[in-house]
């Protein structure tokens, strides 16, 4: 007998979350299919009509770990504007990459452009970059889409560094700000320039303290 669709969405997230847990506290060759179906109630068949294969599965669990993560930063009341706001997301998302060790790993590394997670990331960057502009902080001719799709890829080129072991979670903190006060000030105006340049510096000392 079919289940109602209510039901097989609650199905697929219960199987979602499985596999990031199973990611999350194993790794990637954790996500056993016939064990993720004993464990969900499902078969091993269905597993595959619904997703076709493993990687399909297991991008669609990560993809829905930070997509939910972006929508609910989204939706979230405050009261902060423009630079405040970008590093209130850069801290933000930087918890939920330490909380989901091994899920942002495959994230930063695997995910193709376009998906609906990194859309809703640039849509709340973007935001947050056109604030500036409004409040005179940024030059007039900045396209704050374009400035907030620069801004992301920089920050996200940090994070995939980290994934593969580069660099320490530490150092990917510093180095996310810094990409951030680097990209605003070649965009800045007078008004906002030596704030940028104090966080800047702030940033870089911090950074050379861990080089140590």
């Amino acid at each position: 007998m079919p289940i109602s669709p209510e039901k097989q969405l609650e199905r697929r997230k219960i199987i979602l979350a499985k596999t990031r847990e199973m990611i999350n506290d194993h790794g990637i060759e954790a996500v056993n299919i016939r064990e993720l179906a004993k464990f969900c109630g499902v078969s091993v068949p269905t597993l595959y009509n619904q997703f076709g294969n493993k990687d399909n599965l297991v991008f669609a669990a990560v993809e829905e770990l930070f997509r939910l993560h972006f929508e609910r930063l989204g939706s979230l009341p405050n009261k902060k504007r423009g630079l405040e706001q970008i590093l209130f997301l850069n801290d933000y998302t930087a918890k939920v990459i330490y909380s989901y060790s091994e899920n942002s790993k495959l994230y930063a590394i695997r995910m193709p452009r376009g998906n609906n997670s990194l859309m809703s990331a640039h849509a709340l960057y973007r935001d947050a970059v056109g604030q500036m502009q409004d409040d005179g902080e940024l030059v007039e001719w900045v396209d704050s889409d374009f400035a907030a799709q620069r801004l992301y890829r920089q920050i996200r080129s940090v994070t995939v560094d980290w994934s593969k072991e580069f660099i320490t979670f530490e150092q990917m903190l510093r180095l996310r700000e810094i990409e951030i006060f680097l990209l605003l000030l070649s965009l800045s105006t007078e008004k906002s320039r030596q704030a940028l340049e104090k966080h800047l510096k702030k940033a870089m000392a911090e950074l050379n303290k861990l080089r140590v």
